[in-house]
């Protein structure tokens, strides 16, 4: 067993390496799939964890922008080659050590280097995420805010009713969870939520916060207001 995991490791270490860095991005480009074909965008778009969103979400969003998707086995290819699926997993809480710190470094540098070019082969200028607080994408808003592409959060939490936040803090901290936000942009539904999410999480600064509304009600509206209405019963 020891034998196979050393093995593992030298294998990991080889394609961590710059002699392998083109083949890793060959890769990575080869999964990356469209979700929409627009002829005319204003903006591209890398989406993460794009089966997470909620429907109408990314319809609405690719009526004017180029929608691209990083499939969650390549996420999860990139954090496997420095990373254990428990180490993954701590980053939850973000109870980290030394060891873990290093190999946080590594990914990070990979990553800045991997994302630009990457970025630039397909075209698009940001990353957008569901929430941010998914393990897998932890790491990938802290490479982000050290390249000139922005990793934005369409949050899809929505907590309208204030007095029920002192319920989620109380959860949050019973099980430890890291709420930060290592991101250039959350954005969320509502006030109580900026709120929630400045005050009693401390995520991230309020400037970082935006209140964008809901996307999929924009376009259900839409679609009401563009379907005739009958007056006959």
């Amino acid at each position: 067993m020891r034998i196979k995991q050393r093995l593992l490791d030298r294998v990991k270490k080889l394609l961590r390496s710059t002699l392998l860095f083109p083949v890793i991005e060959l890769y990575v480009l080869s999964r990356i799939r469209r979700i929409n074909y627009h002829s005319n965008p204003e903006i591209g778009i890398l989406v993460l964890d794009a089966p997470r969103f909620w429907p109408g979400d990314l319809e609405r969003l690719s009526e004017r922008a180029q929608l691209w998707k990083l499939p969650a086995s390549v996420s999860g290819f990139l954090h496997a080659l420095f990373f254990s699926p428990q180490e993954v997993g701590r980053l939850r809480t973000y109870d980290v050590d030394s060891d873990f710190t290093n190999k946080e470094e590594g990914f990070i540098r990979c990553i800045k280097n991997l994302l630009p070019r990457i970025a630039e082969s397909i075209g698009f200028t940001c990353v957008l995420t569901c929430n941010y607080r998914y393990p897998q994408n932890r790491l990938l808003a802290k490479a982000c805010r050290q390249t000139p592409i922005p990793f934005i959060d369409l949050n899809r939490e929505s907590k309208q009713d204030k007095h029920l936040n002192g319920y989620f803090v109380a959860k949050d901290k019973a099980a430890r969870f890291d709420v930060s936000f290592n991101g250039n942009a959350l954005c969320v539904y509502n006030e109580n939520m900026k709120t929630l999410l400045c005050e009693s999480f401390s995520a991230t600064a309020p400037e970082n916060i935006h209140v964008v509304g809901i996307l999929r009600t924009d376009l259900l509206m839409k679609r009401i207001q563009a379907t005739p209405v009958s007056l006959e019963r």
